[in-house]
């Protein structure tokens, strides 16, 4: 077992970027992560984390996010590995103007099980926050997806948004997705969406018509739908290793 704890403290006008990357040895194990970024004013912060794991291991993570005035975070994670992931994120909105963006990517397949929870907390006034989580489910595997936006009473000027969208390429797969809003003020803009759906017949047809080998089809859909993100993907020099890292886990592990 091991239970890792980063305390990162950015200064008022800092500009960031933090790359963290879970992996693991395989054996048997439980990590217990835990990351506090505490983000002064007039900085920005760009966060990449990765999770590949092996298959024995457990993980319960939280990843906690305090932005000052007019500060930006923009935050993604990739989800690969382990038996079991959970991740907490709290992305905490105190200063006036400041600005939360949280990505993720996850793919499963085998008995994998990928858990999120997401809270966006605005509590400064005119305040943003985006959320686009997108997955990829095969075999038995199975993911988790609760978020909750919530708007306090003195957070006017609010603009919130959550998206989460999952596709399944197995009927034997099991998606939960529950987005929740929390709004305590009237001068607010917040929206969520969430869908659970296999892949598009019409996509298919398309591709196959197109001479496009039936085997292959199902890939291509997969890397267009999650290439949204990729494209948002803060550290761009971390980008080709995720896109590589993507691309084995589609290949070998049969996405």
């Amino acid at each position: 077992m091991s239970f890792p704890k980063i305390c990162i403290r950015v200064g008022d006008g800092a500009n960031v970027q933090i790359v963290e990357i879970f992996e693991s040895d395989e054996v048997k194990a439980l990590s217990v992560p835990e990351t506090v970024i505490e983000i002064g004013n007039d900085a920005n912060v760009k966060y990449q984390q990765i999770q590949a794991n092996q298959r024995q291991v457990w993980q319960l993570g939280r990843l906690d996010i305090s932005v000052g005035k007019q500060s930006e975070f923009n935050g993604a994670s990739v989800g690969l590995g382990g038996a079991y992931s959970r991740m907490e994120t709290t992305c905490r909105l105190n200063g006036r103007g400041a600005s939360g963006t949280l990505s993720a990517i996850y793919l499963g397949d085998k008995e994998q099980i990928l858990d999120y929870r997401t809270y966006q907390e605005h509590i400064g006034k005119d305040t943003q926050s985006n959320l686009l989580f997108k997955g990829v489910l095969d075999d038995r595997a199975s993911s988790i997806y609760t978020g909750l936006i919530q708007v306090h009473k003195e957070a006017s000027g609010t603009n919130a948004y959550q998206t989460n969208r999952t596709i399944k390429l197995s009927e034997d797969t099991w998606a939960e997705s529950v987005p929740n809003l929390e709004i305590e003020n009237n001068d607010v803009r917040c929206s969520h969406a969430s869908t659970v759906s296999p892949v598009d017949d019409d996509q298919r047809f398309y591709l196959e018509s197109r001479g496009i080998p039936t085997e292959s089809v199902d890939q291509l859909i997969v890397q267009g739908f999650l290439n949204e993100v990729v494209q948002k993907l803060p550290i761009e020099s971390v980008n080709d290793t995720i896109l590589q890292m993507l691309l084995e886990k589609q290949q070998t592990g049969g996405l």
